[in-house]
């Protein structure tokens, strides 16, 4: 993952896990960081944090790692980039 951040020229601001159990139960959890990263130990050691808050008593069948709010490395961050307007006719 952190492989194609760099390949991609984009580093993240939020690493969120999935986890689906042994009964199809879903649960999702993530953490935003303060600074984005491409770093693979920045990456994983959030995606641990967020793994420390689900409750393992059922057997896992798929754990997943995402890593979302992209931008580009050094780019200030634009908060109104990712907003929609709420009436684009108006």
């Amino acid at each position: 993952m952190a492989a194609d951040l760099l390949r991609l020229q984009r580093e993240g601001r939020t690493i969120g896990i999935k986890l689906r159990f042994d009964n199809f139960q879903t649960v999702t959890r993530d953490l935003t960081l303060e600074q984005p990263t491409a770093d693979a130990r920045a990456i994983r050691r959030a995606a641990g944090l967020c793994l420390k808050r689900v409750s393992l008593e059922r057997r896992i069948r798929l754990l997943g790692v995402r890593v979302g709010s992209l931008s580009a490395p050094g780019a200030a961050p634009d908060a109104s980039a990712n907003r929609l307007p709420l009436f684009p006719d108006l």
